[in-house]
């Protein structure tokens, strides 16, 4: 902090008061505070100037010549650091994954054994895990979902997770083509009596999805999950946006694709596809964005 601690005029007397250097506010920093960080760098700057400027009598503007220098010099060699240091998240090792899975509610026995069968299945992957699962359980209570969309079925897991969410009067319109792991799907939501909110629509989803429009169903729909064919994410996401209510929410799955989408080297139909729609989602501006690095990465649009 500079302190006028002579006369005033053209010429005063000036003492750098130096403080700790702001960590707080580098450490909440976005880039709309971009101008309180360079304020507070500058002024934490000053400690190099103290021995030279204490006590010694120099004019107003020789300071601000000063400052403005330090102020550029901030922001050409603090910034990067700045934005590493916000951008880096905890490392989730194993025992803190210990942790964290300890603190889950435990897995309903009907969902074990739906993934304990699914395990078996050559394309067990495609499945979530049980920690996603709580996180669409928590998001859908949030939004107080009633209708919702599914696009991509597989053998029901996420399609139950919603189920068991929503009230008694909630719908889901899930879309798949493959008959025998929605067979799957079905024996379980009849076991966990929630097959009455399944509207299970065998087909196309792109047909489905474009049905439902022609019928009307625009700004019906709180809750849309997405995970299908990589590459038809983007026509799927602009009719899910489209059948979403104004505070709706679509969630899709494999945003970060096994971490191919930073991969330059990845060059795969499907990786372009999802890379250049999180690109796009970020950008969106009819939504709110959030790509949660959850499972294998979870991009989150909240209608505006």
């Amino acid at each position: 902090m500079l302190l006028r601690t002579g006369r005033k005029g053209p010429i005063a007397r000036w003492t750098v008061r130096v403080s700790k250097p702001p960590v707080k506010p580098i450490l909440r920093c976005t880039a709309g505070a971009r101008n309180k960080l360079m304020e507070d760098a500058v002024n934490w700057s000053a400690r190099t100037i103290e021995s030279s400027f204490n006590d010694t009598a120099i004019t107003e503007t020789s300071f601000l010549e000063w400052q403005s220098a330090s102020y550029h010099s901030c922001l050409a060699h603090r910034l990067p650091q700045v934005r590493d240091m916000t951008r880096s998240s905890l490392r989730i090792d194993e025992p803190l994954d210990e942790y964290l899975t300890a603190l889950l509610p435990e897995e309903p026995a009907v969902l074990v054994r739906l993934r304990e069968e699914t395990s078996r299945l050559e394309a067990a992957s495609m499945q979530i895990g049980w920690e996603q699962a709580r996180c669409m359980t928590f998001l859908l209570r949030c939004l107080g979902a009633r209708n919702t969309i599914e696009v991509g079925v597989f053998t029901g897991y996420s399609t139950l997770i919603t189920a068991l969410a929503l009230p008694d009067t909630g719908r889901i319109v899930a879309c798949d083509i493959n008959r025998e792991w929605t067979g799957i799907a079905q024996k379980y939501w009849r076991e966990a009596g929630v097959e009455n909110k399944i509207d299970l629509r065998i087909g196309p989803a792109a047909d489905t999805l474009d049905g439902m429009l022609a019928n009307g169903n625009a700004e019906s729909f709180d809750f849309a999950f997405i995970d299908a064919d990589k590459t038809g994410y983007d026509g799927y996401y602009e009719r899910c946006l489209t059948l979403l209510r104004p505070g709706g929410l679509i969630a899709i799955d494999n945003a970060l694709w096994d971490g191919s989408v930073a991969n330059t080297d990845d060059n795969s139909e499907d990786t372009k596809a999802i890379r250049a729609l999180n690109e796009k989602i970020s950008r969106d501006p009819r939504v709110e964005a959030y790509l949660a690095p959850i499972g294998d990465g979870v991009h989150l649009a909240w209608k505006r």
